[in-house]
Order: C-alpha cells, then sequence, then structure tokens
C-alpha cells in the first residue's frame, strides 16, 4: 500500500514526507476495506416496483456572458481559459 501511496503522490505531483506517506497509506488501506464492504451489500432495484423515474423536460438557458466569465482570470482569450502545461515536471 506504501508503494501504491507513493505513486499516487507522484501522479498528483504532491510532494509527501516518510511521516506523510505512511499516514496516507494505513488510511488509503482503511478506505478500501470499507469500499470492500460496501461490494458485499446486496443492492436492490432503486425503485421498489421497477419503473423509471420521471425526467425533467430539458430547457434552454442562457449561457454567463464571456466578459463576466473571463473578468477574473489572468490568462484567456475570447473562447477558452489558458491553463498552465501541467503534464510537464
Amino acid at each position: 500500500m506504501k508503494e501504491l501511496t507513493k505513486k499516487l503522490a507522484w501522479l498528483s505531483r504532491i510532494d509527501i514526507s516518510e511521516d506523510e506517506t505512511d499516514y496516507l497509506a494505513d488510511e488509503l488501506k482503511k478506505q478500501i476495506e470499507y469500499l470492500s464492504i460496501l461490494d458485499d451489500l446486496e443492492s436492490g432495484p432503486a425503485l421498489p416496483d421497477g419503473e423509471p423515474a420521471a425526467l425533467r423536460e430539458d430547457k434552454v438557458q442562457p449561457s454567463v456572458d464571456r466578459k463576466v466569465l473571463f473578468m477574473n482570470t489572468p490568462h484567456h482569450n475570447s473562447d477558452y481559459f489558458i491553463l498552465p502545461d501541467s503534464s510537464r515536471k
């Protein structure tokens, strides 16, 4: 579990100490054990009678004005946000 925790930290681009690795590995183990308990539970249909839930009708609504949307972001062009490249470490 410790190696998995180190790999997850690396993939998340975060540096964690050895103590933090031990703590997070223990927490991850607890969460996986809890989820395995949930896997063992039997689940029935979401609705007792098996009928599908009523769906709401889609309604077209106006979008947010782009000037307002981009007002508080430092990097954008007229169509989209520009984010820093996170693919390189």
